[in-house]
């Protein structure tokens, strides 16, 4: 402008807007134009910086795809995805070769495989889940197969459904775990339990284990009876959640007291628990038992933790042995109360027993009282020892018995006649 028409000054001064107008419309084109440099100049670092983000997170996709890969092939598991609509399987593990003896090819070629090797008395495990499958509910079943080999194994599978939109089954995921060696364990122990509870039904001895982490109030522990106590106590196995108030409740009104008793100096002193009591049965019927528990101790207290131990029933072998001693009493009193002097000997000729009558005969004739425990040789004077000892011996080797008169002579000099029985 300054070289068409000179200075600006001496412009007609009504071109003075129109100039200005131009040299501001041009300034804001310079600052646009830089503006506008700096911004592509921004926009390409940004785009450095987002394509290499890109990359990055392209790679991590790729490592982490790369290791689930990895895992998916090499877990233990059998992973799977199946198709609904087309019955199609899509995806399988090859850990489906270690449980099933197939190979990922022939679970894809045939969609039913899966089924096909199922047990035939385990299918119906299968067709019982159908409606919850469909309905779109997460299941998870056990069931036998017979592998490629023919060998039976049992497996659990857990099974996650996708519904569309309109409810109807798509696909399924699952996974499938190889169980055998904890179904086999399981069934030794059923099997060990089983020998268990007969064993003790046949000898009548019962088990049971009580938890001692509330020693001030029992009743509030855990208490468990294996069936043959609850049979002892006179009620079905099972029958209810036993505590050991109702323990207490069993017991015989007049027993009360030393079981208690018994079981708080036990507890005291993490001693062991042995006591014969008698019990109630619901019907009345009065039983003797015999109960024997130890303690698991807390080694870093020194504590009892619970008890462990067994019940048995004893009531016919005590009632054998009360009426022995009924009987034994009955035949004391008669012994005690009758004129002939009475001795009972082991066949080591060692004194057992004897009467009123035998004490006296005894000193009166040689001087020393009879005990038990003594050797009954031992008590005959010196004339009468081989004698005495010859007839013993002829009792055990004859098992039969002897029956004479002997003339004895005592310690005073005077002598005396006996009419001697004995025998086995």
């Amino acid at each position: 402008m300054q070289k068409h028409l000179g200075n600006s000054s001496e412009l007609p001064e009504s071109l003075q807007p129109f100039l200005k107008a131009i040299s501001d419309s041009y300034d804001h084109f310079e600052k646009d134009r830089n503006m506008l440099e700096r911004s592509v100049e921004l926009s390409s670092c940004e785009m450095i910086e987002l394509n290499a983000r890109l990359r990055n997170e392209a790679q991590e996709t790729k490592n982490a795809h790369i290791q689930l890969k990895t895992l998916f092939e090499n877990i233990d598991d059998v992973f799977f995805t199946v198709d609904m609509i087309n019955q199609k399987t899509l995806q399988i593990s090859r850990a489906c070769e270690s449980v099933y003896g197939y190979a990922v090819e022939e679970f894809l070629i045939n969609s039913n495989l899966w089924y096909d090797v199922v047990v035939d008395e385990d299918k119906g495990i299968i067709q019982k889940n159908y409606p919850i499958m469909f309905a779109g509910k997460r299941f998870s079943h056990e069931h036998r197969i017979r592998t490629k080999t023919g060998e039976v194994k049992w497996i659990v599978t857990k099974i996650t459904p996708t519904l569309d939109e309109e409810g109807t089954l798509i696909r399924i995921d699952g996974i499938t775990t190889d169980i055998t060696e904890r179904k086999s364990a399981e069934e030794k122990i059923q099997r060990s339990e089983k020998i268990m509870s007969e064993a003790e039904r046949i000898a009548h001895i019962g088990s049971w284990e009580m938890d001692l982490s509330n020693k001030q109030d029992l009743s509030k522990n855990y208490l468990y009876w294996s069936d043959e106590v609850f049979r002892i106590f006179g009620y079905k196995a099972g029958e209810f959640e036993v505590n050991f108030n109702i323990f207490l409740k069993a017991i015989y009104q007049e027993d009360i007291t030393i079981v208690k008793d018994a079981l708080e100096k036990a507890m005291n002193e993490n001693s062991h628990y042995k006591l014969e009591h008698r019990i109630i049965h619901p019907n009345g019927c009065i039983r003797w038992v015999r109960a024997n528990a130890h303690f698991l101790i807390d080694k870093s207290t020194g504590n009892g933790l619970k008890m462990i131990g067994t019940i048995m029933d004893i009531t016919e072998s005590k009632m054998r042995e009360l009426a022995i001693k009924n009987a034994e009493a009955n035949l004391r009193n008669i012994l005690e109360n009758t004129d002939t002097a009475y001795v009972l000997l082991d066949r080591n000729s060692s004194v057992l027993s004897f009467n009123h009558v035998a004490k006296e005969l005894s000193y009166q004739q040689t001087g020393v009282t009879i005990t038990e425990g003594i050797n009954y040789i031992d008590l005959m004077l010196d004339g009468r020892k081989k004698n005495v000892k010859e007839k013993l011996e002829e009792i055990l080797r004859e098992q039969t018995k002897i029956n004479y008169e002997t003339r004895y002579v005592g310690i005073d000099g005077r002598a005396c006649w006996l009419a001697v029985k004995a025998s086995l």
